[in-house]
């Protein structure tokens, strides 16, 4: 009996995730910017990983594609820090992100540190807010630090959880 209502207590946490992303994607898919569809009550946990202009908002295109995070104005060499504390999960060259940090932090977000010359931890690495993760590098005429936050491996706009 104890099985069977954890198997329903699960199906009904499945189906409420899945009633929420349906959400997202429905109501929440225009105009990013100013959409408050994202705003969550973790906001006040998330640092800006590098002090900076933004140069291109969530949603702007770049390109053929629509950002799904924001670019910081930064110098080369400049350090990059976690935004939260978290487990890397990631830390090589992707393609398009360049030399990437990918942070998992435990309650369902991702966020995502790109456009770097050097990365300072590796997969498995356990970071708290405000450390070292990465440099920014020099990528063409840009120097820039590319930061995403993702929520349920949804791309959600940086700036409605950023102080």
């Amino acid at each position: 009996s104890g099985g069977r209502v954890q198997t329903v207590v699960v199906r009904l946490i499945i189906d409420k995730e899945n009633e929420i992303n349906e959400f997202y994607n429905k109501e929440c898919s225009s105009n990013f910017k100013f959409n408050a569809c994202f705003q969550d009550l973790n906001k006040k946990e998330f640092a800006w990983p590098i002090k900076g202009k933004v140069a291109t908002y969530f949603n702007d295109f770049v390109g053929s594609a629509p950002s799904k995070g924001i670019d910081i104005q930064a110098q080369a060499g400049e350090l990059v820090r976690a935004s939260r504390e978290g487990i890397v999960v990631l830390s090589n060259h992707v393609g398009g992100y360049g030399q990437t940090v990918m942070i998992e932090h435990y309650d369902g977000f991702l966020t995502v540190y790109a456009m770097n010359q050097k990365v300072l931890v590796k997969a498995g690495d356990k970071v708290f807010k405000g450390d070292p993760i990465a440099e920014v590098a020099q990528m063409g005429s840009k120097t820039v630090e590319h930061f995403e936050i993702r929520k349920v491996n949804v791309a959600t706009n940086p700036l409605y959880y950023l102080p």
